[in-house]
């Protein structure tokens, strides 16, 4: 059983920094769940707790049937990939992937199968005779996570593994661990601060924030329907656009305009209207208009990120058009949205209203 539970894991350090704030987390077995937040914001703390490497100050953590708070890192039966490969780089690949079996006693002929299979799946039969310092940071990569998989762990704990490779090298290495994890069904745990990372990879999105999860769900179900500022501002791509506003009689009032709103919340007074840039639109299809004046332009080949103001507003949005706007074009132009896409926010605790 590789599942998962922790049940309010708080960790305070003898400094006296509050690092984890009563977290509690139940991790199915063979799921994916990525921890991500900002840095310091307790997320690899957490992860090392999982492991047995930090220790805990209350709180509860159960691997498959057991509880393993006073239990060693080696005991607990779970492999770590690091950010920085923690290759051995004296020894060929074949024995930086056999050195933990080897050193709990498991026969030559078993290792050489388990590290010619893991090699095989990781394209790395080639490289077996090779040093770490003959290789790609990919590839090292890929020896690192074969040295987790030949040891059949309940659980894969993933530190940043990424961070140290170039976009493009992160985007392919993104999808073979995604690939792997599909054809293992191992239990993982993945720590990134990186959204679009934590959005592409992850079953459920646990969003860590100042040692607390702020929420916890699908990829898809945290960018349509954040629960906090920080979580709207965090997640999503490039980040939402916040504009300040107010709630009367059911009417949604900001810059120069007022609309009626068909779902209105029950908080009235001031709001945080959260709006994508993504959520923007030319066509007069949409509900409610509103007129931009631009700023400044971000083309992306596919399409461009505006930069203006809503009229009657002082706050910069950016609104993302789904083509490439023209730099001669005009420099000022109504935009489109629609009321089930507005996030509202109360101003004073960050939380949803709606």
């Amino acid at each position: 059983m590789g599942a998962i539970k922790l049940e309010n894991i708080e960790k305070i350090y003898p400094n006296g920094h509050h690092a984890i704030k009563g977290i509690s987390l139940d991790i199915k077995e063979g799921e994916f769940l990525v921890l991500v937040g900002p840095s310091g914001c307790g997320k690899s703390t957490l992860l090392r707790t999982i492991a047995g490497l930090e220790g805990i100050t209350s709180g509860d953590i159960h691997i498959g049937e057991n509880k393993v708070n006073d239990v060693s890192p080696a005991k607990r039966n779970i492999a770590m990939v690091f950010q920085n490969y923690a290759l051995y780089p004296h020894m060929s690949v074949y024995k930086n992937m056999a050195y933990g079996l080897k050193n709990r006693g498991v026969g030559k002929d078993i290792i050489d199968e388990k590290v010619k299979d893991a090699a095989k799946l990781l394209r790395l039969g080639d490289y077996l005779n090779r040093k770490p310092s003959q290789l790609s940071g990919g590839q090292r990569q890929r020896v690192a996570m074969g040295r987790a998989i030949v040891r059949d762990p309940k659980a894969f704990l993933f530190d940043e593994p990424l961070s140290n490779l170039d976009a493009k090298l992160r985007v392919q290495m993104r999808n073979e661990i995604k690939t792997l994890q599909r054809t293992l069904k191992t239990t993982s745990v993945y720590v990134t601060h990186d959204q679009t990372e934590a959005m592409t990879l992850a079953d459920r999105l646990a969003v860590v924030n100042g040692g607390i999860v702020e929420q916890i769900g699908t990829p898809i179900e945290i960018y349509d329907r954040p629960e906090s500022v920080f979580v709207a501002s965090f997640i999503g791509s490039s980040s939402m656009n916040f504009i300040d506003g107010k709630i009367e009689n059911n009417t949604l009032c900001f810059g120069d305009y007022q609309f009626n709103l068909n779902n209105s919340p029950e908080h009235q007074g001031k709001v945080s209207i959260g709006i994508r840039p993504e959520h923007f639109y030319r066509s007069s299809e949409y509900t409610h208009r509103v007129d931009f004046s631009i700023n400044m332009l971000e083309p992306l080949g596919a399409d461009t990120l505006v930069h203006g103001k809503v009229s009657g507003s002082d706050t910069t949005v950016i609104a993302r058009l789904n083509r490439a706007y023209p730099s001669d074009g005009p420099m000022s132009l109504p935009l489109y949205f629609q009321e089930s896409e507005l996030h509202l926010f109360d101003p004073e605790t960050g939380k949803r209203v709606s």
